[in-house]
């Protein structure tokens, strides 16, 4: 009987997963930023906001991809199995990002901060959009600019509305005043959180 090479498994294991964990992170960089929680129990999600009394629940979504090979063919080339894994990678990443996106579009609808402007992103847009959200600043008070997540159709328009916040003297005000006014709010929250902690 041949033996099982249970530690070398294991280690090869470790090194896919890695590999795999590596480019998720690459074909979905947008979201490599966002926090992960190993969940060893129960069925969902519970996040709160620390502005409010909102809470919202989220059931755990189950992300699968598989792939399969020959083992002649694996045998023959052994780096074929890399790029099934960077294969799988991309899919992870789709499907991630999409659960993402849902979970956002769902939480933004039930608080009320759905932008309620159709068709063309304008300063306008950008301003309720920015007027809804916590917007926060590094220690030296220069602002932490939120991420903006578009289809690419929508890029050259978004890309136009932030321009006119530099060229255009009245959304030039108007944007000055919204991140003055964030800053009080984010120093505000600074603030309290030093004291209740």
């Amino acid at each position: 009987m041949l033996p099982d090479f249970s530690r070398a498994k294991t280690e090869i294991r470790k090194k896919f997963n890695e590999f795999l964990k590596q480019k998720i992170a690459f074909h979905g960089p947008e979201f490599a930023e966002v926090q992960e929680r190993i969940i060893h129990e129960g069925t969902g999600t519970t996040v709160d906001n620390q502005d409010s009394d909102f809470e919202h629940g989220m059931d755990l979504e189950k992300i699968e991809v598989g792939e399969s090979i020959n083992i002649d063919t694996l045998i023959a080339n052994p780096l074929l199995a890399f790029d099934l894994l960077d294969k799988m990678a991309q899919q992870v990443a789709l499907d991630k990002g999409m659960i993402m996106l849902e979970a956002v579009s769902k939480v933004t609808e039930k608080t009320g901060n759905k932008s309620l402007r159709p068709g063309k992103i304008t300063p306008e847009t950008l301003l309720e959009m920015f007027e809804k959200i916590a917007i926060s600043f590094n220690e030296d008070g220069t602002l932490q600019m939120p991420k903006i997540y578009l289809g690419p159709h929508l890029v050259p328009e978004a890309e136009h509305a932030l321009q006119q916040f530099e060229e255009n003297p009245v959304y030039k005000k108007k944007y000055e005043d919204l991140i003055n006014r964030k800053k009080t709010e984010w120093n505000d929250r600074e603030n309290n959180r030093k004291l209740g902690g």
